[in-house]
């Protein structure tokens, strides 16, 4: 929160047409923070929660330097508040920037502890979203709006490809990024996610917890795609007279590839 305060006063001071977010989540965060309080007042944490900010953020463009989070297309930002000791997040589809610029030439120089912490962080998100539950099966409360849809097709999708893109090549982009770059998807995986993770994650999964998350989400993808495929069977049973049960195949595909050095 004092991060957005300080962009927020030298924007003033400054008058510019537009901010620039540029670096990892936390500065895109921020840059969405700050574009909220210059168009609307008061100050970051006043927009906490879900649809509070009212109306469209000053002028922004976002520019990744990692692959984690895709946060340059979100309509999420999270801040730290340093008085409570807490995180808060601001949800919004008016935090969706202008224009989100997206070059894998960026990532290429990153440490490779930030190109495993990123991509574990992608991963964690993709696994999130392709497990989800359906907002019709946890419905809100009355009276309560939420940028969440919940699980939905084109979800699974982008996430299962995030899922199998970050398996393929993150043990080759943390060796040599540069290497990499001859085919570098991992900014793709980045992107796929955050539609994925916009419609259909409940809450966002940091990279250090991910060390504990990731075992136990690759037996919870499984049992995913073993739930859908009995469900695709019934579906078929029902609609044709059918009595045979689809496959893993038949119904989403379960993500591959996975590596163990992830």
């Amino acid at each position: 929160m004092g991060r957005a305060a300080r962009v927020v006063a030298a924007a003033k001071a400054f008058k510019p047409d537009l901010l620039l977010g540029l670096g990892g989540g936390s500065n895109m965060d921020v840059a969405k923070a700050a574009a909220a309080v210059l168009a609307h007042g008061g100050k970051a944490a006043d927009y906490a929660g879900d649809q509070v900010v009212p109306g469209p953020v000053f002028p922004l463009i976002l520019v990744p330097t990692t692959s984690g989070t895709g946060s340059e297309v979100t309509a999420a930002a999270v801040l730290a508040d340093p008085d409570r000791g807490t995180k808060f997040g601001i949800l919004s589809n008016y935090l969706r920037p202008s224009v989100a610029v997206v070059d894998p030439l960026l990532t290429v120089s990153c440490p490779p502890r930030v190109t495993a912490g990123s991509g574990i962080d992608a991963l964690t998100h993709a696994v999130e979203a392709y497990t989800a539950i359906d907002n019709e099966n946890f419905p809100l409360p009355a009276g309560e709006r939420t940028v969440y849809q919940g699980r939905h097709p084109l979800a699974d999708v982008l996430a299962q490809q995030a899922i199998e893109l970050v398996g393929q090549h993150l043990r080759g982009a943390v060796a040599d990024g540069w290497t990499a770059m001859k085919f570098d998807p991992l900014p793709a995986a980045g992107f796929h996610l955050s539609p994925a993770q916009f419609e259909a994650a409940v809450e966002k999964v940091g990279a250090v917890r991910a060390a504990v998350d990731v075992p136990l989400t690759v037996d919870t993808v499984t049992a995913t795609v073993a739930d859908r495929a009995l469900d695709a069977g019934a579906a078929g049973a029902s609609t044709s007279g059918s009595t045979s049960s689809a496959s893993p195949n038949q119904a989403n595909r379960a993500p591959t590839s996975y590596s163990p050095a992830v």
